[in-house]
Formats: structure tokens, C-alpha cells, sequence
């Protein structure tokens, strides 16, 4: 039953949203539970089973189902408020009949705390809104109700013991589960965090949030703009130079074109040595031109910082010649997502990725030294921002246009 409770409305959804619901839950379920309680709290201390004190407690029992029908149809935000607009409207009645003085201001540091549960640290302004409140009901109350209505008024014993029991089951109990949870969830979030940042060593790290968050990365066909980079020559360097030493300057090489790259809103799909390979349009996407001219953008500034890199990596590695690179970029639709077999990988698939490919590799007849080239698809969606030369590719024995960037000073 209470595997039943927890998992309610939460499919689908990442690890910390789905804990933050399941605190909807378990709050507005633990209300409900604590009621009885107050029930036979006031009919051992001598009020008639009819007095409003005893019967104002099961009227109010069925407003707990309205966040938990929230979460059902997933309206998460609005149950987390409903949940603590409840406790705090809870408050003011037992205020209003009883006064000030029944105990129930313990209330208002447990919705502090739970406050934390509910709502992420990106939403500050929530878990700042639900920590004034209680505290604003709790000042209303002191003010208007310091003294108990007069045919509700309790004897000083039951008044005693009610404020008791608000004091044990509000402040101790709840308080105390509340911190534990907290910090349980914490470690969790933290632990979580260590093991995503080092699984983004291995895996582009929008795949690693993606997969974070529970979202779909089944296929799907989306337009995208595919870059391929590789170093002009670096067979002939790996020759030259000691081994460790190549290693670590495919390491730094790498690591300042990754940063480029995610700069620029860019998928990082593989790295093999030196050859990096990705696109833009996968998960976020500003539209096709636009993530044409960020993959252009992102190609230049790649190109300037290897050039501004290369004396600092000729003076640490004592390389005998420049680096340079080959990009190229193409775009149009492709399959991109999950692929099935022993191990699933991420990947995009379709002819703009391998003419992406023949590109790359075509334009080392017509610039040695390295450069941009981009097939006639993303040169119209350039709009000329960008000055380009044409040539022409051979792409299986047919002859195809293609346009290379032409640097401005």
C-alpha cells in the first residue's frame, strides 16, 4: 500500500522530482493518519463527540485527496502549493475556534522545512514564498486569535493537552523525519552528481543530464547540423613523437574543443583520438538556421583557438610543425537517438552524416593545410554571413558542390 502511495503520479519522472512528489504524498497522507489522533485527544479530555473540535477534523480530512489528484494528472507545482496551503488553512482553524495558545505555531517551522522537500533550489522563489507564509498565518493568528471563541473554549487541561500533542506529533516527530529525509536526500543528490560528472568523462554530458531526467532518447528523425573535426597530419606527429607525450597533446587538444563546443550548444557524439565527431538540433534546438550558424560559429572560434594553442603546445611538446584542423559541417534530416543491439549507443544516422564525412576527408585536396568546408544545404542557411568559395567534392564517384570558409581578416 505504501509502495502503492509512493509511486503514485511519479512515472516518468527523474529521481529528484519524483522524490520532491513523493513528499506531497507522504506529508498529505501523514495529515490524514495524525487526525485520529486529535479526535481522541479531545473526546479523552472530556469534550462531547459533538463539539466542533472533534467533528472539524474528519470535515477536513478529504481536502488532503486534492494534491494527490494533482500529482494523478501531473500537476505537480499546484499540488506541492495545495499541499502546503492546506496545512497553514489547517492552522487557522484550529486557531480560530481554540486560539493562539493550542499549540499549533509548531506548525509553521515544519512547512519550513518542508519547504526544502517540495520544491528544487532553481525554484528559490517558491521555497521563499512557503517559508513566509507560515509565518505570516502564524502572526495573523497571534493577533486575531488570542483568545479561544468562547463556546469552543477548552478547559485548561484539554488546552494542555492538546498543545501537548501538537508540540510531540508537529515539532519533535515530524521535525526530526523531516531533517533525516532531507539529509538522506541530499547525500543522494550529491552522490548522484559525483557519479554523473564522472560518467560525462565517457558520454557527452546533455546525454548524461537526458538520461537523468528519465527522457526519451528512443529515434527520431530531426534535422541536424553535423560537424566532423580532425587534425591535419596526426598520423605523421603520433610518428614523430614520444608516445606519452602525443597522448597528453591529444588530451589538451581535445579538452579546449570540447569547451568550444558545448560553448556553442553542441553534441559531442564520439571522440576517436584526434577526430571529434557531433551535431546541433538533437535536444535543444533554436532552429535549423540557427544551429547552422552556431555549428559556423563554433567552427571558426575552434579554428582561432587552435591557432592561438599551437606555440603553447610546440613549446610544451617541442613540435616540429603548426596544428591545424579540418572541419566540416552539413546539414538536413537524420535519425538520431538509441540504437538497439548488446550495447546501446547514442548516435544519428542518414546521408547528411556521411557526406558530413566525405566532406571532411574531400577537403584535404583542396586546402593541405586544413580549414571549413559545408555542403550546399548549410550554406543556404548561412545567409551569408559567412564568405565561402565553391568546389566541388567527389562523393562515390559523383561530383558534388561544396563551398569553403574563407577567413576575413
Amino acid at each position: 500500500m505504501i509502495s502503492c502511495l509512493l509511486a503514485f503520479g511519479t512515472e516518468g519522472l527523474a529521481g529528484p522530482e519524483a522524490r520532491r512528489v513523493n513528499a506531497v504524498t507522504i506529508g498529505c497522507v501523514a495529515s490524514v493518519l495524525a487526525m485520529p489522533g486529535y479526535i481522541v485527544n479531545n473526546l479523552v479530555n472530556g469534550l462531547p463527540f459533538s463539539a466542533i473540535q472533534v467533528w472539524i477534523t474528519p470535515v477536513l480530512m478529504p481536502s488532503y485527496i486534492v494534491p494527490l489528484l494533482l500529482v494523478r494528472y501531473r500537476q505537480f507545482t499546484a499540488a506541492k502549493l495545495v499541499a502546503l496551503l492546506l496545512g497553514n488553512l489547517n492552522i487557522v482553524c484550529w486557531e480560530a475556534f481554540n486560539g493562539y495558545s493550542v499549540g499549533t505555531s509548531y506548525y509553521a517551522a515544519v512547512a519550513g522545512f518542508w519547504a526544502f522537500l517540495l520544491f528544487s533550489r532553481k525554484q528559490w522563489y517558491l521555497i521563499l514564498l512557503a517559508l513566509l507564509v507560515p509565518l505570516l498565518v502564524d502572526a495573523f493568528a497571534r493577533e486575531v486569535f488570542s483568545s479561544a471563541m468562547p463556546r469552543f473554549a477548552l478547559t485548561p487541561e484539554n488546552l494542555a493537552a492538546t498543545e501537548r500533542l501538537n508540540f510531540v506529533s508537529s515539532y519533535l516527530v515530524t521535525c526530526t523525519v523531516v531533517l533525516i529525509f532531507y539529509a538522506m536526500v541530499q547525500t543522494a543528490e550529491r552522490r548522484l552528481d559525483v557519479f554523473a560528472r564522472s560518467v560525462s568523462e565517457y558520454l557527452d554530458e546533455d546525454l548524461v543530464d537526458k538520461l537523468r531526467e528519465n527522457v526519451d532518447v528512443g529515434r527520431s528523425v530531426r534535422f541536424l547540423t553535423v560537424y566532423f573535426a580532425d587534425l591535419v597530419g596526426s598520423t605523421r606527429l603520433s610518428f614523430a613523437m614520444d608516445q606519452a607525450d602525443f597522448g597528453n597533446l591529444l588530451n589538451d587538444y581535445v579538452r579546449e574543443m570540447q569547451a568550444i563546443i558545448k560553448t556553442h550548444g553542441g553534441f559531442i557524439e564520439d571522440i576517436s583520438g584526434d577526430g571529434i565527431m557531433g551535431y546541433l538540433g538533437n535536444f535543444e534546438t533554436g532552429g535549423d538556421k540557427a544551429d547552422a550558424r552556431s555549428a559556423m560559429r563554433m567552427s571558426v572560434a575552434m579554428q582561432r583557438r587552435l591557432a592561438a594553442l599551437t606555440p603553447v603546445l610546440r613549446q610544451r611538446y617541442g613540435l616540429a610543425e603548426p596544428l591545424r584542423m579540418r572541419i566540416s559541417l552539413s546539414s538536413g534530416l537524420a535519425s538520431v537517438g538509441k540504437s538497439t543491439g548488446a550495447r546501446a549507443i547514442y548516435t544519428a544516422n542518414g546521408d547528411i552524416v556521411n557526406l558530413g564525412a566525405k566532406l571532411e576527408k574531400g577537403l584535404a585536396e583542396h586546402r593541405p593545410l586544413g580549414g571549413i568546408i559545408v555542403s550546399e544545404q548549410t550554406k543556404l542557411l548561412l545567409d551569408d554571413e559567412f564568405s565561402f568559395e565553391q568546389c566541388e567534392v567527389n562523393l562515390n564517384g559523383t561530383p558534388i558542390a561544396a563551398f569553403i570558409h574563407q577567413p576575413t581578416s
